[in-house]
C-alpha cells in the first residue's frame, strides 16, 4: 500500500504500528513509530494525512474514529480503497503492454499456492456456520441456469434464448460447485460441463460434505484447453472469477476460444484487480481490468496485454465494467467475447511447448501428492 502511495506521489514518511516490539524498527528508511508519535508528528504539522493499511472495516471505521475524536481536524483518514483507486488509474495511464510469461516459474507460483484456495472452500464454504456456506448449500440445490437473478456473474437474456436443449456449456474454473443448473427458463435441459484444474479433490470434498447431492466436475485446465476439448466443442463459455488464478490467463483465453463454436459466446466476470486488491497472495497474480478505451486487458507488475487488441481478428470484445470510483470491494469487469473466426493456435503459441508444458505441470502436481500422501493414507 505505502508503494502505491508512493507512486500516486505521496510523501510516505513514516510507519504507524501499535505493536511496542515493532516501534522504532524500520521498513525500507522509513522508521515504525508509535500512535503517540504519530499525534505529534501531526501537532507539529509534520504529517496531514494518515493512510490506513489495514482491510478490517471494522478497524478502519474504530481507527478514523479515533483519529475525528483525537487529532487536528486538518488531518484526513486515507482508506486503502482510495489509494488503489488512484493507483489503478495511473497504471491505466502508464501502462506498457508486453506479455512474456516464464512459465516454468508461473507454474511453480501456481503449484506452491493451489492448497490455500482448496482451504479457502473448506474453511469459508463447506464448513457449516463458515462464512460463505449458506451459498454453498443453494449451489448444490440449485437447478436453474440463471441462478440467481439480476447477479452481475449471471449470463444475460440474450445469451439464455440462444441455447437449447443440445447446447453444450461450460463453466470452467468452476471451483468447488457451479453456480449454474442445467435447466432452462424453457425447462429445456442444456449440457453443463463443470471444469477445474482441482475438480478431483474437489468431488472429494463434496462427497464428505454434500450428503450425496452434488454434480461432479472434470479435471481441465484453462491454459490446455484445446488438450482436453476438440475444436469447436461448445456453444458457450462461462468463466466467475478465476482467471487472475492461471498460470497464463492470455493463452487460457486463446485455448478457451478454441474450443467454441463459432458465433459462440465466452462471458467473463470478475472482482476488478484481484491481484492488487490480494496483494498477489495465493492463487490472485493477476488483474483483470479495461483502460481508458474500455478495452479488456490483464496485467500485473512484470506483464501485461490487450485482449481487445490482440484478439480482433477472431473475435468481438465488449467490457462492461462498475464506476472506477466506488470501493474496490464493489467494483467488477463484465467481458462478453465472440468467436467470430476460426483460428490455429500455431497462430497465436508456439506448439512445441504445450505437450512440455503440460508434462510440466502434471509432475509438479504428482510431487505435490507424493509429497502428501501420508496425509491421504492415513499414516
Amino acid at each position: 500500500m505505502a508503494q502505491q502511495a508512493l507512486v500516486c506521489g505521496y510523501d510516505v514518511i513514516a510507519y504507524c504500528s501499535s505493536t511496542a516490539a515493532s516501534q522504532g524498527t524500520e521498513i525500507g528508511d522509513k522508521k515504525v513509530i508509535s500512535p503517540e508519535e504519530l499525534k505529534q508528528f501531526c501537532l507539529t504539522g509534520e504529517i496531514d494525512a494518515i493512510l490506513l493499511g489495514m482491510n478490517s472495516v471494522e478497524h478502519l471505521k474504530e481507527i478514523e474514529d479515533v483519529i475525528r475524536r483525537e487529532f487536528p481536524p486538518y488531518v484526513k483518514a486515507i482508506y486503502p480503497s482510495e489509494i488503489e483507486n488512484e493507483y489503478l488509474i495511473y497504471v491505466r495511464n502508464h501502462m506498457q503492454y508486453c506479455w512474456n510469461i516464464e512459465y516454468e516459474r508461473q507454474a511453480k507460483i501456481w503449484l506452491e499456492n493451489f492448497q490455500e484456495e482448496v482451504a479457502f472452500w473448506i474453511t469459508k464454504v463447506v464448513t457449516p456456520g463458515s462464512l460463505h456456506h449458506s451459498d454453498y448449500r443453494w449451489r448444490l440445490k440449485n437447478e436453474k441456469f440463471l441462478g440467481l437473478n439480476g447477479s452481475p456473474r449471471m449470463p444475460g437474456s440474450e445469451l439464455v434464448e440462444a441455447l437449447k436443449s443440445d447446447s453444450v456449456v461450460m463453466d470452467i474454473g468452476c471451483g468447488l460447485q457451479s453456480i449454474y443448473g442445467s435447466r432452462l427458463p424453457n425447462s429445456e435441459t442444456i449440457q453443463l460441463i463443470a471444469v477445474d484444474p482441482l475438480a478431483p479433490i474437489y468431488n472429494q470434498i463434496n462427497r464428505k460434505y454434500a450428503n450425496g447431492n452434488f454434480r461432479t466436475s472434470q479435471f481441465g485446465m484453462f491454459e490446455f484447453a484445446a488438450n482436453f476439448f476438440k475444436e469447436n466443442y461448445c456453444d458457450a463459455i462461462l468463466i466467475n472469477n478465476a482467471l487472475d488464478h492461471c498460470i497464463d490467463p492470455y493463452k487460457s483465453i486463446v485455448e478457451c476460444l478454441y474450443v467454441l463454436k463459432k458465433g459462440g459466446t465466452m462471458r467473463l466476470w470478475h472482482a476488478r484487480a484481484e491481484g492488487i486488491n490480494e496483494a498477489y497472495c495465493g492463487l490472485h497474480k493477476w488483474n483483470i481490468d479495461y483502460n481508458d478505451e474500455n478495452e479488456f486487458v490483464i496485467w500485473n507488475k512484470e506483464n501485461s496485454v490487450n485482449i481487445s487488441q490482440k484478439l480482433k481478428e477472431i473475435a468481438s470484445i465488449h467490457v462492461i465494467h462498475t464506476d472506477d470510483g466506488i470501493p474496490r470491494d464493489q467494483q467488477s469487469v463484465t467481458v462478453e467475447i465472440v468467436k467470430r473466426r476460426d483460428f490455429q493456435l500455431q497462430d497465436f503459441f508456439d506448439m512445441t511447448k504445450e505437450s512440455r508444458q503440460l508434462a510440466f505441470l502434471v509432475e509438479g502436481l504428482m510431487t505435490w501428492i507424493a509429497e502428501h500422501c501420508n496425509e491421504f493414507l492415513g499414516f
